[in-house]
């Protein structure tokens, strides 16, 4: 079982190739070119805009409140409880280092790239060829960079990188069963997977189970060691769950609740007809490995495992889409770079079922692949197939069967002409290149945009905060302007919590009577979030919240259908301007007549009803400010006989009417219920 874990001289061997010196450092002058060509934009982005993403956002709350220097474990919520390792650390460097986001960020780089190297040492291992180990690791460095969910993530501060990084490095160690002075590394290492995210575990059960496929007794040590500290792990997640008072099952799966499994198993048949597990950029690359390895696995010979993983992931990656999405499936509605890459590598692994011989890999490598991302990708399918990223903790096994097929497929092109073993590998370097507009989820559009802002730009903390966030930045501002230093909030956005550590009540607010004694209120009214309002029986109408009386609830900035804003139990700091609310004004026709202005939305409502009851028909409500409204009928000819007829008419049913020069403001509708007290 050693030749499946040793390298061994492949010099003079008929069924192995040779291979050019210089295609090994062609190999590495390009692999280390494109990573610094890669890596240089992700570390200006990190340095330059703030985090971006929910969770980043959310659970980094922690990592504030630790800088703040309240207690280690205060202010943590019970997702960001079970992953220390990312939250913990970014908190300390905050508090002792630099407080600004750049530090958070670069430290999710830096968890990456101990990614990157960590599969870089698996790819080295996985052939018995010497010659293989070059190939091999230049393509799962291409492959993983190639990933349009890498990309994405790459200085988010989420964990599944961190979780993804402690994976393959436990995986790095074990791959050759390690000495005895390496377990204990092993268990720090498996610890800090589990402890990065929870999904960690399961990852390890499938890496434990692979180890032993690979290298039998040899890896009982090791096993061992891995197991030690997934105990450890274990023994601090179960502490804290008891603190919190949390079984320790519920403490593992928090934010599995039932909406979310309903989204996953809605989403699941698309999600494996799509293919998108690692993005679509290496979509055809990571259908190619894992048809591949199940072929060679279950005993097929390499000629007939290279063309049964051509036919189906050429199908599938084209077919699937198409039937998940209705569209054009990538690389046809992507860059020109990408789709020639795309093509040079369907020219090569259409060739190689007919050139190949023999695999540089084992058999047993495959199966030991397979069986670490099993069980991981199992859960995910039955659980939450809606988020790819949850894949994370098996990105490497994934990678590294994309990279065995390919350099399966690099050797068989070797033996039309030696120097094309590096077809594959720069052709998936050149996918690398043109993945680089994923990098933080920006796209092409959004590096235009970043890029646009220039100098001036990057340097602003208004500009940056508002390209990485958009509507929500407005809510930021209002809640610095409105939310002095023991002031509390109460919003739907756990976002919020990242800027007021340990002063934000984060629910779904249904009365009034909830807001009592906070500063601040505010909720999303969209998409996902509109949908989890309503089922927590949220109400979402601006104009209901305004009703409110006990505690008073003033709007100091609305985008309908985004985000509604309000201060409670006093004036806001400043008045609201009507951009604040993203109301307009606009010239009318004629004269208003006005029956009141200046009115709460209750006193606005009663009033229009009591105008059209006594004949006022065309009487309306206009929305006058973010909280004020005004009670008119549109339209009055400048007639002064018409005007006194009219103001007469309206003295005798008890009504007061000023004449204004027409402007039109938005129009609201009557009698929207109240919140309930």
């Amino acid at each position: 079982m050693a030749a499946a874990i040793s390298a061994r001289d492949t010099k003079g061997d008929p069924n192995v190739p040779s291979v050019p010196a210089w295609t090994n450092r062609a190999l590495a002058w390009a692999t280390g070119a494109i990573g610094v060509v890669f890596f240089v934009p992700a570390i200006f982005v990190a340095v330059v805009l703030p985090f971006r993403y929910w969770d980043s956002l959310a659970f980094g709350s922690w990592s504030r409140s630790i800088a703040e220097g309240r207690g280690l474990w205060d202010n943590a919520s019970v997702f960001a409880l079970s992953r220390p390792v990312v939250y913990v650390p970014q908190g300390l460097a905050w508090r002792y280092l630099d407080d600004g986001d750049w530090v958070g960020r670069l430290y999710s780089v830096s968890l990456a790239i101990a990614l990157l190297v960590a599969v870089w040492l698996l790819a080295g291992r996985l052939s018995t060829w010497d010659t293989a180990a070059p190939v091999t690791r230049s393509i799962s460095i291409g492959v993983l960079l190639g990933s349009a969910v890498f990309a994405g993530l790459i200085a988010a501060g989420m964990t599944d990188i961190p979780v993804a990084a402690g994976s393959a490095a436990t995986a790095a160690v074990l791959w050759r069963a390690p000495n005895r002075w390496l377990l204990a590394l092993v268990a720090v290492l498996a610890a800090a997977t589990v402890l990065a995210k929870a999904s960690g575990l399961i990852a390890l059960a499938g890496l434990a189970a692979a180890v032993l496929v690979l290298n039998g007794r040899r890896s009982v040590p090791g096993v061992v060691g891995m197991a030690l500290g997934v105990s450890v792990a274990l023994t601090y997640d179960a502490w804290q769950a008891s603190r919190i008072g949390r079984s320790l099952s519920d403490f593992l799966s928090a934010g599995n609740e039932q909406y979310w499994l309903d989204r996953g198993a809605a989403a699941r048949w698309d999600a494996l007809a799509r293919a998108e597990w690692l993005g679509a950029s290496v979509r055809l690359l990571i259908l190619y490995g894992l048809v591949h390895g199940i072929a060679r696995a279950a005993g097929a010979r390499p000629r007939i495992a290279l063309a049964a993983a051509a036919a189906a992931a050429l199908a599938w990656s084209i077919v699937g889409p198409l039937v998940a999405d209705d569209g054009v499936p990538h690389p046809f509605d992507g860059s020109i770079l990408g789709l020639v890459a795309w093509l040079v590598l369907v020219a090569a692994i259409g060739a190689a079922p007919f050139l190949a011989n023999d695999d540089p890999i084992d058999r047993r490598v495959y199966l030991a692949l397979l069986v670490w991302l099993a069980p991981t990708a199992v859960v995910w399918a039955w659980t939450r197939a809606d988020e790819v990223r949850h894949l994370a903790p098996v990105w490497p096994a994934f990678v590294l069967l994309a990279a065995a097929a390919l350099v399966s497929v690099s050797f068989a092109l070797a033996k039309l002409r030696p120097s094309a073993v590096v077809v594959p590998a720069l052709a998936v370097l050149i996918l690398a290149v043109a993945n680089i507009p994923s990098i933080d989820g920006l796209g092409r559009q959004g590096w235009r945009g970043l890029l646009d802002l220039g100098w001036s730009g990057w340097t602003s903390r208004a500009d940056t905060e508002n390209f990485a966030w958009g509507p929500f930045s407005y809510v930021v501002n209002l809640a610095r302007e409105n939310v002095g230093e023991s002031d509390q909030v109460v919003t739907s956005d756990g976002r919020l919590s990242y800027f007021f550590p340990g002063r934000v009540d984060v629910r779904y607010a249904r009365t009034c009577g909830e807001l009592e004694g906070a500063r601040f209120f505010s909720f999303l009214s969209s998409g996902e979030s509109l949908k989890l309002a309503q089922l927590g029986s949220q109400p979402t109408d601006p104009l209901g919240w305004l009703q409110c009386t006990r505690p008073q609830v003033e709007l100091v900035g609305e985008q309908p259908g985004i985000y509604a804003a309000f201060v409670v139990g006093g004036p806001p700091a400043r008045a609201p301007t009507l951009a604040d609310c993203h109301l307009a004004a606009s010239e009318g026709q004629l004269t208003d007549a006005v029956f009141g202005d200046g009115l709460s939305y209750a006193d606005a409502s009663a009033l229009v009803t009591r105008a059209l009851a006594v004949g006022f028909a065309g009487s309306r409500i206009e929305r006058t400010s973010c909280s004020t409204f005004r009670v008119l009928v549109t339209g009055v000819p400048d007639d002064p006989q018409v005007r006194a007829d009219f103001r007469a008419q309206a003295a005798r049913v008890g009504f007061q009417v000023a004449y204004v020069p027409a402007v039109r403001y938005p129009e609201v509708a009557a009698g929207i219920p109240p919140v309930s007290p």
